[in-house]
């Protein structure tokens, strides 16, 4: 019944009033999916830059804190700050609960976070990483949407992550959202830019906004209700990470190739792997990998890929 509602509500683009009891459903049902697809994100974040370290944390739309122990346990010791909005004081109460393991006499496992209600209106305080997870759905109109965008591009020093639910709508929210900043970035700070670090490897038009399909990926969970019957759980999910840059920028050392980016579940056949990718060109294509005709070093590559990857191999027989 709690994962049904969710769902109706989730296709159906209607906004969820969180009182105490709603909140705890959504502990239920949400919080193992949320922390599984949140972890992914980071890890990726962490595994390309292993030097960034971020120390301090915004998170719109926060819940039960969801995005705190996903960053926790991705970057450990390294944050210092939590910053939490969300319009409900119930989840508020319960995500500062959970900090507490539970107990109101016990103190936050890390000292420096703090919940509030709206967002500052100031934007002098700057954030590392600034997080707006299944939260723009609940927004209630494009132009509220965009007017709380440009206060988040504001409001962080590197990166921006989005994430939303990976039905049709969830995906064309993150659409809206990247189309937006990639052009608006210049004019809200003329000494930066924006870039997609991930998924993306390329700043152009989504290619399959073309056509029905959502561009979204899928992780795995344990499930906290309605277990299945190997007691895992898939939930899909799209996303988007900008970064701000400057025109000479290359932060941490990172390789800057962009690799193609594995955007369907990899078809490993028995001589060949099929990966079907998007590409720097703002392609949609399909790889099909052969040790006969690649060697075996790349055919092992693809064959160990999976859904989200990115595929670090340069391949010029493709079909588009």
């Amino acid at each position: 019944m709690i994962l049904k509602k969710l769902r109706s509500r989730t296709y159906h683009w209607e906004p969820i009033e969180y009182d105490a009891y709603r909140g705890m459903l959504y502990v239920l049902a949400r919080a193992a999916p949320d922390f599984a697809v949140l972890t992914n994100i980071f890890t990726e974040v962490k595994r390309r830059l292993p030097a960034f370290a971020p120390k301090a944390i915004m998170d719109f739309g926060s819940g039960i804190g969801t995005v705190l122990w996903s960053a926790r346990g991705v970057w450990e010791s390294d944050l210092r700050e939590y910053f939490a909005v969300d319009t409900s004081a119930d989840m508020n109460d319960l995500a500062r609960l959970l900090a507490r393991n539970g107990r109101e006499e016990n103190a936050p496992f890390l000292p420096g976070i703090f919940f509030r209600q709206f967002l500052p209106a100031t934007h002098t305080l700057r954030y590392d990483v600034v997080v707006s997870a299944f939260s723009l759905m609940e927004l209630p109109n494009q132009a509220n949407r965009l007017l709380t965008l440009d206060n988040l591009w504001k409001k962080t020093d590197r990166f921006l992550v989005l994430v939303e639910n990976g039905t049709n709508a969830g995906y064309r929210l993150i659409m809206e959202a990247r189309t937006h900043l990639l052009r608006k970035a210049p004019v809200l700070d003329p000494q930066q830019t924006a870039i997609v670090f991930s998924p993306c490897p390329h700043e152009a038009t989504c290619p399959r906004l073309r056509d029905k399909t959502p561009c979204n990926f899928a992780v795995g969970y344990t499930p906290t209700l309605e277990p299945t019957s190997n007691g895992r759980g898939i939930v899909k999910f799209s996303y988007v990470v900008l970064e701000k840059r400057t025109a000479s920028d290359k932060k941490d050392g990172e390789d800057d190739r962009r690799w193609p980016r594995i955007v369907s579940p990899v078809l490993n056949r028995p001589r060949h792997v099929v990966c079907r990718t998007c590409d720097s060109d703002g392609r949609l294509k399909e790889v099909v990998v052969t040790a006969a005709k690649h060697g075996k070093e790349c055919y092992k590559c693809a064959r160990a890929s999976r859904w989200g990857d990115r595929l670090p191999v340069a391949i010029d027989d493709v079909h588009v």
